[in-house]
């Protein structure tokens, strides 16, 4: 399942998108946007649709949808469009390559077009140009320094638009140098409109809306990885002591689409998504401890019924948790990070209770 589709739904956004695209018409849009907010809520299919309004003939403005330079976006073989998306090419990393071209380079490394090439070309059309980036937070540290460069000297009438929900991971130099701007979550109603497109069959299910979070493209996600047998595995760890191998073991075989370019690199979208949704459940039993109330929360059914250990225990787990996800993101054996969460989630309980 996927919105990457011929004329996509877009909910939520528009607001956003006029905002902009006025911005353009008046001469006011800056060469770098950066725009952050929730997975799954549809911030690079805004990114597009903004480009799109830029592209068309009619624009800057909201895109007629008919024209030949908006038929060439939607098919993606505009000339003054550059995607630039690691993961659909099976990479895990925005590695320097995908921003500066390099004669010499390693042979699994990216070999399409960079954006530095592509800044060279003249506007095959006459008007912007246009260079998106997903998930920026993929930009490893070499690929960000080689962007800062590209972001001082883009060149006239150049779009340089970026999206992220971890704008944390993004060098200040690199933050201070974008304009900011911010998609929120999607509303109950609109995320069920999404979902009566992409996956009917969820549309109507109260829990599975619950775990959206006003973000249907999450949902779609977790569903794809099957999110709902993790979590009622790894509540265990917080419900009761665990054999730390068995429980590992058992959740690397869940079923679930975790594509990488090696079984390691799959290996490591596995354990760091189920290390997410670790981190999701101690920020709700959190919660919970404070005074919230089970049904209110995102995971908050599954947890009703798990001890609280005390607020000293419960800062320790998640310390080990978020290590955790670090030290999959440093490329440590992702298998032996997870085992060491778990055991250590293990020790935290009672004498009496490990086994």
């Amino acid at each position: 399942m996927s919105f990457d589709v011929e004329d996509p739904p877009l909910l939520g956004h528009g607001d956003l998108l006029r905002s902009l695209w006025s911005a353009a018409a008046n001469g006011r849009l800056g060469h770098a946007l950066l725009l952050t907010g929730p997975t799954g809520v549809g911030k690079f299919l805004a990114l597009e649709r903004l480009a799109e309004g830029l592209l068309c003939q009619h624009g800057p403005g909201e895109p007629c949808g008919t024209c030949p330079a908006c038929r060439r976006v939607t098919a993606g073989s505009h000339p003054d469009l550059l995607r630039v998306d690691a993961l659909s090419h099976g990479f895990e990393e925005l590695t320097i390559h995908f921003v500066a071209h390099r004669e010499i380079r390693p042979q699994n490394a990216w070999a399409g077009e960079s954006i530095q090439t592509f800044l060279r070309l003249v506007a095959g059309e006459g008007g912007w140009r246009v260079v998106l980036i997903r998930d920026a937070d993929r930009m490893n540290e070499e690929t960000q320094n080689a962007f800062l460069k590209t972001l001082e000297e883009p060149g006239e009438r150049v779009l340089l638009a970026l999206e992220t929900s971890r704008p944390e991971a993004l060098l200040d130099t690199l933050r201070s140098r974008v304009v900011q701007a911010v998609a929120t979550g999607l509303s109950p109603d609109q995320v069920r409109q999404a979902l009566a497109m992409e996956a009917p069959e969820w549309a109507s299910d109260s829990e599975l809306l619950r775990l959206a979070a006003g973000s249907p493209g999450r949902l779609l996600t977790m569903g794809q990885r099957g999110a709902l047998a993790c979590l009622d595995l790894l509540v265990l760890a917080f419900r009761e002591p665990i054999h730390a191998p068995s429980l590992m073991a058992e959740l690397m075989d869940l079923p679930g689409e975790f594509k990488g370019r090696t079984p390691k690199a799959g290996e490591r979208m596995r354990v760091r998504f189920l290390l997410e949704l670790g981190m999701e459940l101690h920020r709700d039993q959190d919660r919970m401890t404070a005074g919230l109330a089970p049904q209110d929360l995102m995971h908050g059914k599954r947890l009703a019924d798990c001890p609280q250990p005390p607020a000293a225990a419960r800062a320790q787990r998640l310390a080990a948790w978020l290590q955790g996800r670090r030290d999959v993101d440093l490329n440590l054996n992702p298998g032996g990070v997870l085992e060491r969460v778990l055991d250590f989630t293990n020790s935290l309980l009672p004498e009496a209770q490990r086994r």
